[in-house]
């Protein structure tokens, strides 16, 4: 009766045994899953940093050209404003005007064959 006892109970400590062994491999593997789930999710989040960060870079290059382009209307809004009375003088005077805009022309026609890489003009 003892043997049958102990037979019994080792029957069923190979049991529980086997079970907890079932048991920790199945949580191995699913640890190893999520694992691999956060490498992948670190590799996502540097990414995407690094997206943030050339974004941040190029928000700050368009806010300093707006800075720029505002600066050079208000400029441009002034000297308008500052002529804004002279009419009489530039009807009186057409070939100043003229003048002052061939020259202009000619300065930005130069400007851009030194762009393009047009060195008769340049």
């Amino acid at each position: 009766m003892l043997t049958k006892l102990l037979t019994g109970t080792t029957a069923g400590l190979l049991l529980l045994s086997a079970g907890l062994g079932l048991a920790l491999d199945t949580e191995v593997r699913n640890h190893e899953a999520k694992k691999q789930q956060l490498l992948v999710a670190q590799a996502s989040l540097a990414a995407y940093q690094v997206n943030v960060k050339e974004l941040l870079v190029k928000q700050l290059a368009i806010d300093l050209k707006s800075k720029n382009i505002q600066s050079k209307f208000s400029a441009t809004t002034r000297n308008l404003e500052a002529l804004k009375n002279r009419e009489s003088v530039i009807l009186k005077r057409r070939g100043l005007i003229e003048i002052k805009i061939n020259k202009a022309f000619n300065k930005q026609q130069k400007r851009l064959a030194c762009i393009t890489g047009e060195l008769e003009l340049c």
